[in-house]
C-alpha cells in the first residue's frame, strides 16, 4: 500500500469516527485524487507536506471533539453490600477497567445489577453482578463485579440479632 493510500485510509477512518456514522461507499481512485486535490487547494499547501497537513488537521479535530474516558476503574470500590446470610458486609469491585471513546460532554450512566440468588458463603473474586453502562438509553457495555474477600456465613446469633433489629425497626 502506498504512502498516499495509507494517509487516505487514515483520513477516511478519522472522518468516520468524527461523524460517528458508518458509511459504505465504492470510492475509486479518480474520486480520491479529485477530492484530495481540492482539499490541497483549499489548504494552500504544497504536495510535499500535504499528507502530513491533512492528518494533522484531522487529528486536531478528533482531539478537540473526543476523548477516551476511563469510565470504570478496577481499583475503585463500586459498592458495599450485605449478601444474604453473610456474617458482614463486603466491598464490591469491577473485574477490570473500562475505557470508551466519547464525544466531549457526553454523560455515561451506570446501573448496578446484582444477582438476586446470591447466598453466603462466597469466595474472593466470585461474581455478584455487573455494572451496565449507557449513553442516553443505549447500552454501550458492561463489566462484571466481584467480592473483594471471602464472605463467611453468619452464625445463628448474628441472624437472630438482625431479625430482632428488623422487627424493632432500627
Amino acid at each position: 500500500m502506498s504512502k498516499k493510500s495509507k494517509i487516505i485510509s487514515v483520513v477516511l477512518m478519522i472522518v468516520l469516527i468524527c461523524t460517528m456514522n458508518v458509511v459504505y461507499a465504492d470510492i475509486n481512485n479518480d474520486f480520491l485524487d479529485n477530492n484530495i486535490s481540492a482539499l490541497l487547494n483549499v489548504l494552500k499547501v504544497s504536495n510535499e507536506n500535504a499528507e502530513e497537513k491533512i492528518v494533522d488537521l484531522m487529528l486536531e479535530k478528533i482531539q478537540s471533539s473526543y476523548m477516551i474516558e476511563k469510565v470504570i476503574d478496577k481499583d475503585e470500590r463500586i459498592d458495599t453490600i450485605l449478601i444474604k446470610d453473610a456474617k458482614e458486609e463486603v466491598n464490591i469491585y469491577p473485574t477490570n477497567d473500562f475505557y470508551k471513546l466519547i464525544k466531549n460532554g457526553t454523560k455515561i450512566r451506570k446501573e448496578i445489577v446484582y444477582d438476586s440468588s446470591l447466598v453466603a458463603p462466597l469466595s474472593k473474586g466470585d461474581k455478584v453482578g455487573k455494572v451496565v453502562l449507557y449513553i442516553k438509553d443505549e447500552e454501550i457495555g458492561y463489566i462484571d463485579i466481584i467480592v473483594e474477600k471471602d464472605v463467611k456465613k453468619a452464625n445463628i446469633f448474628i441472624k437472630f440479632r438482625r431479625h430482632i433489629i428488623k422487627l424493632l425497626g432500627f
